[in-house]
């Protein structure tokens, strides 16, 4: 074995542990996995070998994600993580945050396009007080991740993370591309997830990829299309946001999905059902959320109705 490798054997010996640790039903999990009961045993006895799409099917049924399944074999084989990746972990904090900085961080983002990077130094940007420097900065990565992003068909979920925080700060047209690719990219993972017919195993695989970074992202569009008038790309957002499957007991994500809905009523002209969830939407907010915690969603319900139609329909929609 090659030195600083962490082997397949490691990986099956944290599924093991895993199985026997959280009491998996093994007769349940051959529910989900194509492989015969003699070759499961054999694997989780620690003999033979089995094909990426069975142990992606054991972590689904143990609710447990790739990512996890590797945090688990490096916590019991700690010798194992380099001294280079641990050194790759501490690179944002040597960046200056000046425009020298930046560029040389964005030299580092491109031997490997690696999103988690940019939004680690996004965050570090954010911590700065210069306004005027943060917005510079920002609009600096902005445009080198636009150009990326719109060659991309397949985006991961710090991806949605990242293009979220730097919509603002992006050329309009390039928002509008990559927003159609992540919507393309989105519905097809939407799919896929209702190819299974287990609705747990569907739930499972479908929270696994950070859906509400994906509802944030596209609200965040939704913003950008109002700023730029643009009634045709609100009309398309709204509708989308209506129909995006959100995860339960997100209440920020629900409470933006519910304003969304009262536009895409709006739009349609039946201003009474409109109406009617506006005003459930304010006495939802009051029995959910403590008074001094209002602000943010009180920033939408302290117009009128009929304001914020006016508002959210730019003018396109006349109230009774």
């Amino acid at each position: 074995m090659t030195e600083n490798t962490l082997s397949s054997e490691m990986l099956r010996g944290s599924v093991i542990h895993l199985v026997n640790e959280r009491a998996v039903s093994v007769p349940n999990m051959l529910k989900y996995v194509d492989i015969s009961r003699s070759r499961l045993y054999d694997y989780l006895q620690g003999h033979g070998k089995v094909s990426a799409t069975t142990l992606h099917n054991i972590l689904l049924t143990m609710g447990v994600s790739p990512d996890e399944l590797w945090l688990h074999a490096y916590l019991d084989n700690p010798e194992l993580v380099k001294d280079a990746v641990a050194e790759e972990g501490q690179a944002n904090k040597k960046i200056e945050l000046n425009e020298v900085g930046i560029e040389m961080a964005l030299r580092i983002w491109k031997k490997t396009h690696d999103s988690a990077y940019l939004v680690s130094l996004i965050e570090n940007i954010y911590a700065t007080e210069d306004d005027a420097l943060k917005d510079q900065l920002y609009r600096r990565i902005g445009k080198a991740v636009g150009q990326f992003f719109s060659t991309l068909n397949f985006f991961t979920e710090n991806d949605y993370k990242l293009f979220a925080y730097l919509i603002d700060f992006t050329d309009y047209e390039d928002v509008k591309l990559i927003t159609s690719r992540m919507r393309n990219h989105i519905d097809r993972v939407i799919e896929i997830a209702k190819l299974n017919n287990d609705d747990a195993i569907q739930d499972r695989a479908y929270a696994n990829y950070g859906i509400q970074y994906i509802a944030y992202s596209q609200f965040r569009f939704l913003m950008a299309a109002y700023r730029e008038n643009d009634i045709q790309a609100v009309k398309e957002i709204t509708w989308y946001l209506v129909d995006l499957p959100l995860p339960k007991l997100q209440w920020h994500q629900s409470f933006v999905k519910k304003i969304v809905q009262i536009t895409q009523l709006a739009f349609t002209d039946d201003q009474e059902a409109a109406r009617l969830l506006w005003n459930k939407v304010d006495d939802i907010l009051n029995f959910m959320i403590p008074a001094n915690d209002q602000l943010a969603y009180r920033a939408f319900l302290t117009c009128s109705y009929e304001e914020f139609i006016s508002v959210v329909t730019c003018g396109r929609v006349k109230y009774a």
